[in-house]
């Protein structure tokens, strides 16, 4: 689905539009119950992945540049459900900033809370692991309301390797109103709600 034809009729429950405009758009792949989630022909493979993130939908990209831009949608649905989008970069520094596009600044610019227990990176060729040990990945997250504007992130220099996870259903995290019924890994029970999040 192309990022600019977001679909008129209203949806139940989205999983967020993700598009690297300028750039080839990501990959779409759903995450395995195993924690892992591979796309062969960018060559990348993410390992891992916390629990609350499993079932959700990986758009996996590569390759990107300067003067590109990370462009995040959430459609208008039936009952205005947010997206909650997390982007998750290769994190292994001072190596990986020359490689980054600078996002995590453009992130933290746009609203993205700085995470900590993110998936981990495997760079491939042809499906096989290049290093054998998984890479360190930072992760940030921002929920976005359905229907509003779209979040765009600039990308200031060489954009290797990026997935962004979107919840499939943890988008209805607020729908319970006990922590007994605040039961979906994808959900904890804080502050006498249940919110998104592990």
């Amino acid at each position: 689905l192309n990022i600019y034809d977001v679909p008129a009729a209203p949806l139940y429950l989205t999983n967020g539009l993700v598009a690297l405009v300028g750039g080839v758009d990501p990959v779409v792949k759903d995450v395995g119950t195993d924690g892992s989630v591979e796309e062969t022909t960018s060559g990348q493979k993410w390992v891992e992945i916390p629990s609350w993130l499993h079932g959700s939908t990986a758009h996996m990209g590569s390759h990107g540049g300067k003067g590109m831009s990370l462009k995040l949608v959430c459609p208008s649905n039936t009952n205005n459900h947010p997206c909650t989008f997390y982007v998750a970069l290769h994190n292994c520094l001072p190596c990986s900033s020359a490689v980054n596009g600078g996002l995590p600044n453009g992130l933290v610019t746009a609203g993205f809370e700085a995470g900590g227990c993110g998936p981990k990176y495997v760079p491939t060729f042809n499906g096989a692991p290049v290093d054998g040990n998984p890479q360190p990945a930072a992760i940030f997250k921002l929920e976005v309301e359905a229907g509003s504007s779209p979040v765009v992130i600039p990308v200031v220099r060489k954009l290797l390797h990026f997935a962004v996870f979107v919840h499939s259903t943890g988008q209805q995290c607020s729908l319970h109103q006990d922590k007994s019924s605040c039961s979906d890994v994808r959900c904890r029970y804080e502050a006498q709600k249940c919110v998104e999040g592990p």
